[in-house]
């Protein structure tokens, strides 16, 4: 799986949620959700919100760290290759995934947005 679509979704996503008011943390689940499409709903629904969360809130602890978004991408895409997850469904649980990372920082931890904005310059 390319980081790269990760990364890719997660500096559109905040792009977008750059524009719009700041969101509260009661308000992940319900953006997270309204930003997805039927195939990630499903993935949601198997995985649970509560994961969501979990995997938004270590992309901030990660951050805090000095991870950069491209790396803390790596990882998840890692960690989703090592589940073995069904070839066709790769692409579609690598956006959910990036979706999560964006509405994560932007609403967990919005001090490193400035991070997704320095991705977007970085793309070819």
């Amino acid at each position: 799986m390319k980081t790269q679509a990760i990364v890719g979704l997660v500096t559109s996503i905040t792009i977008t949620l750059l524009a719009s008011t700041p969101a509260k943390a009661q308000d992940f689940d319900a953006l997270l959700q309204s930003a997805l499409n039927p195939e990630e709903v499903t993935i949601h629904q198997q995985r649970g919100s509560a994961k969501a969360e979990q995997l938004a809130r270590q992309a901030c602890t990660s951050l805090d760290a000095g991870t950069s978004v491209r790396d803390f991408a790596s990882q998840v895409s890692q960690s989703l290759l090592e589940e073995k997850i069904a070839p066709d469904q790769v692409a579609t649980i690598s956006a959910y995934s990036g979706k999560i990372i964006a509405f994560g920082i932007a609403i967990f931890c919005p001090q490193h947005l400035q991070k997704i904005e320095e991705l977007e310059l970085e793309r070819p």
